[in-house]
């Protein structure tokens, strides 16, 4: 069996694994966040030699050296003082988020010969800034798709709670053009366009000429669809990168070996 290497990414709930076979991602699977010895076992069962590890909240002590003890120590925790290969130009790094940061290597790692923008949709839009010459600019930070919707539902006594599947399921219908319902005629359908739409303009007003746009996090496939088709976007100024977190995490850890 060929030797992987795991890129594993602790959010909230559970705990994002990918797989890289070949030095590129084969698999991606999912764990709960308590769920330690099926991480492991995964990991005897791959053949794992290597891993890093990225967490959006409080690290998991027991976790980290699990998986530490399980790669024989060929481990890399990013925190903010792990070296880098590309520069952080913040005000307060120690608050930058380092699932940014892993994106913002990914895209260095994917697109090397001009600006980015990352765009990672998941519970938290953040959409980030990235030079030619590997420099974080910074971002910002908003709702994302699912928040929206919650928020919407949740905070009216009338508005019906909408899922991303059913948002997914409307603009498929529709062959993901966002010029043919902007005015909408019903309620659901107001929710959809007011909340997708608004994130689609949002980030195409991010994009100015000659940047590359990559779209990550669980809603980045919807996103994608219709970006592609919006005006404004030049053909070819959308990347979709879906394993954008777990890229950089690996190019991380490849550019942290060549220093210690």
């Amino acid at each position: 069996m060929e030797s992987g290497f795991l890129a594993i990414d602790c959010g909230n709930t559970r705990l994002k694994t990918t797989l890289f076979t070949g030095g590129s991602p084969a698999e991606v699977c999912a764990f709960g966040s308590a769920d330690v010895e099926g991480l492991l076992t995964y990991m005897e069962l791959n053949g794992v030699e290597g891993a890093a590890m990225v967490s959006v909240g409080r690290t998991d002590v027991r976790l980290v050296e699990t998986v530490r003890q399980g790669v024989a120590d060929n481990f890399l925790l990013l925190t903010h003082n792990t070296p880098l290969p590309i520069s952080i130009g913040y005000e307060t790094p120690d608050t930058l988020g380092l699932d940014r940061v892993a994106a913002a290597a990914g895209a260095r790692c994917v697109c090397r010969q001009c600006d980015c923008v990352i765009a990672d949709a998941g519970t938290a839009l953040t959409v980030d800034y990235l030079t030619a010459g590997g420099v974080y600019r910074g971002g910002t930070i908003s709702p994302g798709v699912r928040m929206q919707l919650s928020a919407l539902h949740e905070g009216t006594h009338l508005l019906p709670h909408i899922t991303v599947a059913e948002c997914g399921e409307y603009y498929r219908e529709m062959g993901y053009d966002l010029r043919r319902n902007r005015c909408a005629r019903n309620t659901r359908s107001a929710i959809i366009e007011g909340v997708v739409g608004g994130v689609i303009d949002r980030l195409r007003c991010s994009v100015s000429a000659g940047e590359k746009l990559l779209v990550t996090g669980g809603d980045g496939e919807l996103l994608c669809k219709l970006l592609n088709g919006c005006d404004g976007l030049s053909s070819g100024a959308v990347i979709s990168a879906p394993h954008l977190i777990a890229v950089g995490l690996k190019y991380i850890f490849d550019e942290y070996e060549k220093v210690i």
